[in-house]
Order: C-alpha cells, then structure tokens, then sequence
C-alpha cells in the first residue's frame, strides 16, 4: 500500500468561537434577564423562504391542453386485427 509522503495541514477551528456581533445583529437581538424578556427580537438577517420573483411567469391557458397524435395511440394499435 502507498503512503501519503504529507500529511495536510487542516486548520482547526474552535467550534466554541462564534462570529463577530455586528451593531445591526445587536440592535435585532432578544434582550433577556433569565427567563424574563427585556425586549423581543425585531427581525431576522434575511427573510424566510425563496424571496419573490419581481415578475413572475404567467400560466398559459394552453398549458393544460392536452395533444394527442396518431403517433402516441400507435402503441396501443400493435398487435391488433380489425
């Protein structure tokens, strides 16, 4: 079996280190004392979910009609005598 002649430097990260609180993460923060809430958050970051196309796509009417040709009943025909 080969060897690896290195051995890869992986960069250890402390998982207890968080982000740095920006002024705006601070002002959107819950302020509580124990179980008492001094004052509820206010938002988030981002919004929730997939945002809003600004100009979404229109439903044809056309698109619920169903074509069908000769071709796609030729299947069912193979094999039939009349």
């Amino acid at each position: 079996m080969s060897v690896n002649p290195r051995k890869s430097a992986s960069a250890w990260v402390d998982p207890d280190d968080g982000p740095e609180w920006s002024d705006a993460m601070l002002s959107r923060a819950e302020l509580a004392e124990g179980e008492k809430i001094l004052r509820p958050a206010t938002g988030t970051l981002r919004g929730r979910g997939r945002p809003r196309v600004a100009s979404p796509k229109r439903k044809s009417p056309f698109d619920s009609i169903k074509m069908y040709s000769p071709v796609s009943r030729a299947p069912a025909q193979v094999g039939r005598t009349e």
